[in-house]
């Protein structure tokens, strides 16, 4: 992850499932920031391969904004253990297009590692306990 950050010169990165649960993160220093960004970038994932479906293009799995200050991707890697959301943040006068290389270059090594995606969808019941331990593990109390 750190090359990546390196080579993509990326301000913030985030791994998580479909449903949001926050698997990596760097450059995030607020939990509940981290618990906001995971969440919409769940959605903006989903919002996108359902229309994508509506479209006729099934396989619609990457997002890319940009704004005045900054751009984030937000993509899907398929890794044995299941689809990991990857979003990252850089600024808007960054290099995209070594971004996306150094994206490449990531996507194939985390698709090599078996495990990393945890163990599939939760149960309403189990969301919050899950959330609550990977941002305790993330954000440490002090």
């Amino acid at each position: 992850m750190d090359t990546f950050v390196r080579d993509a010169g990326a301000e913030r990165v985030m791994l998580m499932n479909r449903s949001g649960r926050l698997l990596l993160q760097r450059g995030f220093a607020d939990a509940r920031q981290v618990m906001k960004v995971a969440t919409l970038a769940a959605g903006i994932h989903a919002t996108g391969k359902r229309i994508g479906e509506l479209v006729g293009d099934p396989g619609m799995a990457q997002s890319q904004n940009r704004g005045s200050t900054c751009e984030f991707f937000l993509s899907e890697l398929l890794t044995p253990a299941g689809p990991i959301l990857f979003l990252t943040v850089f600024r808007a006068n960054g290099r995209p297009q070594v971004a996306r290389g150094a994206f490449e270059v990531f996507a194939r090594t985390l698709g090599s590692l078996a495990g990393v995606g945890g163990d599939g969808p939760l149960r309403a019941e189990e969301f919050e306990t899950s959330l609550m331990t990977s941002l305790e593990r993330l954000f440490p109390q002090r």
